[in-house]
């Protein structure tokens, strides 16, 4: 099976009923990512097998306002899960001390290294660790174990940093998690560092490596974001930590960094943190990540750092083709972030909202019906109805809307 039909069966396991189902399938398919080079191998049996795994509310941990899946929970249930005989493993002894060395359960690996041992004859045996090596983090755990035989040199070498640094490498956060807990004999400081190393590192796999720099964050100290701010700017040209988190809904790591700024200078930066905002309302498909995600838009353009780059955005949006505006116009269609749309907009003056109207008739209709404080309303295509009768509504009364949102990932 191919990765998208192995996606979709794994994401069929959360229900339709689920309130928390977009974000149990954000987690899913970041689990996916990390865990494919195990994974690509299975035939749609075994992705069945998976798909009861996910669908089991034992593995989303205890908090029921946000679920998350526990990956160590779920790496133990493959280790020990059974074939339809209930008696041959699920997994090859290899692929479970790939899992093993992924989740860092030391004692399992070693368990299945010495039935690997008891598997080879001598002269492989020997040369068992060297044969270990598809991935980082099976190279360090298979040294690791094996410690005692190793040079001084490698015993130096293979330590719980050399760990951590292999799972920034592999993008497993579990791994991450578990070795910077035993790095608890280096000081503050130099394990900071680590966490910023890990934050700002380059990954293919935007989504995978959000959990990572998610960890980082809520393990640095808030005094230190600014310094970590500026090496993700000096070595990626950007703030690559916060377009990982936003993609991803960590919304309030996010704001966390952003926070520690004194000024946002880039406009063309800024201009892409909206857009890609208003695209995570688009597609959402809960109300908690919603509501979060609205959250966070309306931080973004009333926070006090952004001011500066308010009417050029405005200016852009009036005198150009514009994908946000396009956004905008299809979220006030869907009904979706009328409350802070409606602060954006109202921001535009009579003759921006001229330009528009020549450029987009739709945009300048949907536009102006919350220029006129009219924000309760079923719009469906072209034709408006209002929800609640015929009398205005004043979209800030705060009645009509929930504020705020925590972490939603």
């Amino acid at each position: 099976m191919d990765y998208t039909n192995i996606e979709n069966k794994l994401l069929d396991s959360i229900e339709d009923n689920d309130s928390h189902k977009s974000l149990k399938q954000l987690q899913i398919k970041r689990w996916l990512i990390a865990y494919w080079p195990l994974v690509q191998s299975f035939g749609e049996r075994k992705a069945l097998f998976l798909k009861k795994v996910f669908d089991d509310k034992d593995y989303w941990g205890d908090d029921l306002d946000k679920p998350k899946l526990n990956r160590y929970t779920v790496g133990r249930k493959l280790l020990a899960l059974k074939d339809e005989d209930g008696k041959k493993s699920f997994l090859s002894s290899f692929d479970k001390y790939k899992i093993a060395c992924w989740c860092c359960f030391e004692k399992e690996i070693k368990t299945i290294f010495d039935e690997f041992k008891l598997e080879q004859d001598t002269e492989l045996s020997e040369n068992l660790v060297g044969n270990l090596n598809k991935g980082a983090l099976m190279i360090f755990w298979s040294h690791y174990i094996n410690r005692d035989n190793l040079s001084e040199e490698d015993k130096n070498k293979y330590s719980y940093k050399y760990g951590f640094e292999c799972a920034i490498v592999e993008k497993f956060v579990e791994a991450l998690e578990f070795f910077f807990k035993e790095l608890t004999n280096i000081p503050l400081e130099e394990r900071e560092d680590l966490l910023m190393q890990a934050a700002i590192y380059k990954r293919i796999h935007v989504s995978a490596n959000a959990e990572m720099v998610d960890f980082c964050i809520r393990n640095i100290r808030a005094d230190k974001y600014p310094e970590l701010l500026k090496r993700d700017l000096e070595r990626n040209g950007y703030y690559s930590t916060v377009c990982k988190l936003q993609n991803e809904y960590f919304f309030d790591s996010a704001k966390k960094l952003l926070e520690s700024l004194t000024e946002f200078t880039s406009y063309d930066e800024y201009s892409s943190l909206i857009y890609s905002v208003l695209g995570n309302i688009k597609s959402a498909a809960d109300k908690n990540l919603i509501t979060a995600a609205e959250s966070f838009l309306d931080f973004i353009w009333t926070h006090s750092i952004f001011s500066m780059h308010q009417q050029s955005f405005l200016s852009k949006i009036s005198n150009l083709v514009s994908a946000s505006r396009d956004l905008m116009t299809d979220l006030i269609i869907e009904s979706k972030a009328t409350k802070i749309l409606s602060k954006i907009i109202n921001s535009l003056n009579p003759e921006q909202m001229e330009y528009i109207n020549k450029d987009s008739p739709l945009s300048y209709e949907k536009f102006n019906l919350l220029k006129q404080n009219i924000t309760a309303m079923e719009i469906q295509g072209n034709a408006v109805t209002p929800i609640l009768g015929n009398n205005p509504v004043n979209f800030f009364n705060p009645s009509l809307y929930k504020d705020g949102a925590g972490d939603m990932a």
